[in-house]
Parts: structure tokens; C-alpha cells; sequence
């Protein structure tokens, strides 16, 4: 299962940028970024009893508008229960996002606002899809950007037993353009 989830996620970036690249130099650049979060922890949006700590590494495409499109891949590593000794640590998630990114006029600065979409890779205790939105604020340095980032992020179990949960997340980690 996770061999074909990264093969049909490496086959669409390779088919996206043979399409895209082809529209007369539409194509900016090819992205990475990597970031370290915290959802929950008290800032759950639903009275969920759920804290997440987790590293996402993203590969895409920035266009020139400014729109991007990206592969996040995520790995949980204390995704907990707050109520009890339960946890989930160890858990994976794989999916497909866009971006648009605002560069301040005569200035380093820049807004980024993201939109993702993932599922987990395993079967595991607790096996969900995942949307996320997030605003970014980060700082050109040459071809790095370190960012800070806020946002709301939302897991909907594939088991009726566990409850939906949403919960507000912040981000920090770097963008190399």
C-alpha cells in the first residue's frame, strides 16, 4: 500500500510538470519544504480529547502566478489522547495540496495561504483523512525562507467509533525555493 501511494504521487508530479512545463515557461521552479507542528494541545476546536506532533516534508511546483502545488507527506510522532494513555505514535500520512504565496513588493517578506488533503499510508489503530489550512509568514533569505505558520487542521476518522476532530495548529520549519 505505501509503495503505490508514493509511485502515484511521484507519476503525477512527473506527468503535472511534462504538462505544465510545456506552457510556454508557465513553470517557476520545483519546491521543497519541511516544518515541524503541533495540533490540538488544548486548542481543539470541538472539545476533541486529540494532540498531535508531527514533521511534514512537501515536494511541488510554484507557478509564476504565485499558485504552487504540492505532495505533503507527514509523519505523526505523538499523536496522543489527551484523556488517556492511548496513543498513535508512529503515524503516517500521504497527500495533495495547493498554495498561493504573496510576496511583499520591496521586501524579503511573504504570505503564504495552503490548502491539503491526506490519507493515511498503514493500517494502523486509527486510520483517517486529513485537511488542513494554513497562513504562513516567512523571510527570503537567498534561496531559503524560514516561516512560521498558523492554522486549523481536520481528521475524519475511516472508523464511525472515533469521532471527527478539528483543532488549530501552528508550524515553523524552512522553504527552499
Amino acid at each position: 500500500m505505501e509503495k503505490t501511494g508514493f509511485l502515484l504521487v511521484f507519476l503525477f508530479f512527473v506527468l503535472s510538470g511534462n504538462v505544465f512545463g510545456q506552457e510556454n515557461g508557465a513553470l517557476k521552479h520545483f519546491y521543497g519544504s519541511s516544518e515541524a507542528y503541533a495540533a490540538g494541545l488544548g486548542m481543539n476546536l470541538n472539545n476533541s480529547d486529540f494532540g498531535i506532533f508531527g514533521y511534514d516534508v512537501s515536494i511541488g511546483y510554484a507557478f509564476d502566478s504565485g499558485i504552487s502545488l504540492f505532495c505533503p507527506v507527514d509523519l505523526q510522532v505523538g499523536m496522543y489522547n489527551t484523556k488517556s494513555t492511548k496513543n498513535y505514535n508512529n503515524q503516517g500520512t500521504i497527500g495533495i495540496g495547493a498554495g498561493y504565496m504573496y510576496n511583499f513588493k520591496e521586501s524579503y517578506e511573504m504570505l503564504e495561504f495552503r490548502l491539503s488533503g491526506a490519507s493515511t499510508m498503514a493500517d494502523r489503530d486509527i486510520n483517517y483523512f486529513s485537511t488542513g489550512f494554513s497562513i504562513r509568514y516567512g523571510i527570503k533569505v537567498g534561496h531559503i525562507s524560514p516561516f512560521t505558520g498558523v492554522g486549523v487542521m481536520y481528521l475524519s476518522p475511516y472508523d464511525s467509533a472515533v469521532k471527527d476532530k478539528a483543532m488549530l495548529c501552528v508550524s515553523f520549519g524552512v522553504r527552499i525555493l
